[in-house]
């Protein structure tokens, strides 16, 4: 059993508020959860209107299916949100 795991800060400088926010967040997770089978949760930065911080699983026998799944995965959150300030990922 291996998890590929992702973390990843982005900026939302057109994010006026918490509420636009959540409508980014809410496409991003539920994208994640929906075409990928990740587990992914905010994880950091909820107070903060102009960045989101959020974190993904993905579970898989073999690493070599894992990482492909797991690279357009971080791609397709690109999409959504932008580029990150920050990203993390690691296949253990």
């Amino acid at each position: 059993m291996y998890l590929a795991v992702a973390e990843a800060s982005f900026r939302l400088p057109s994010a006026g508020s918490l509420k636009d926010k959540r409508q980014i967040r809410r496409k991003l997770l539920e994208g994640l959860r929906g075409r990928f089978g990740a587990a992914a949760a905010e994880v950091s930065d909820q107070d903060r209107h102009q960045m989101l911080t959020v974190a993904w699983v993905l579970i898989g026998a073999q690493p070599s299916v894992l990482r492909p799944v797991l690279d357009r995965s971080v791609e397709w959150a690109m999409s959504v949100a932008g580029d990150p300030v920050h990203l993390e990922v690691d296949l253990k």
